[in-house]
């Protein structure tokens, strides 16, 4: 599936874009879905609904409305949606991810990331390893994106290389922050 510059690039860089992860069929399905969950957030005015761990399913950013829903994230998605499920567990995805990792691929979670328009959604820099530690490290995170990208919504700037490095705290001043402190993205930008 990966050719073996990609799967080299992926070691060296930490990340890897490629096209025609899911079949566009999948991806219309994951769209169909998500627009379905965008309407029904318009009935909410907080978030709803209650994942098996017990997270709220859907998150919605603050100012959501019925008119301006911004339905900010949905968590597990797989576990309500055929289309997700189908899309993590039989897809070119998922035969890249065990390219990179070896196949014995297991699924630790699933949320959609939303930025809706007129949404205020920002999530700053961040590593993943801090949110879902584990005693190994051939962890992948796959990122799909069901819209085009382009310089206007940009949903995402990754450092090259970063994965070699020192593994961040989102802690600040006794508080998980999520992000990685300013003074570090500030000395990355240099």
């Amino acid at each position: 599936m990966l050719t073996a510059e990609q799967i080299s690039f992926f070691q060296e860089n930490g990340y890897l874009v490629v096209k025609d992860a899911v079949s566009a069929d999948q991806l219309q399905a994951l769209r169909d879905d998500f627009a379905t969950w965008v309407e029904e957030s318009r009935g909410h005015s907080d978030g709803w609904g209650e994942t098996i761990n017990g997270k709220n399913r859907f998150d919605v950013e603050k100012g959501h409305s019925a008119e301006t829903p911004a339905l900010r994230r949905i968590n597990a998605p797989h576990e309500v949606s055929d289309a997700f499920f189908n899309a993590m567990a039989d897809s070119a995805m998922t035969d890249m991810v065990a390219d990179l990792i070896g196949p014995d691929v297991k699924l630790h979670h699933t949320k959609v990331n939303s930025k809706l328009p007129g949404a205020a959604t920002a999530v700053k820099w961040h590593q993943d390893f801090p949110f879902t530690p584990h005693t190994n490290d051939d962890l992948i995170t796959a990122l799909l994106m069901v819209d085009e990208v382009t310089e206007e919504n940009g949903p995402l700037e990754v450092w090259a290389g970063s994965h070699t490095g020192e593994i961040h705290s989102l802690w600040h001043d006794d508080e998980f922050t999520g992000a990685v402190s300013a003074e570090i993205t500030e000395e990355a930008l240099r």
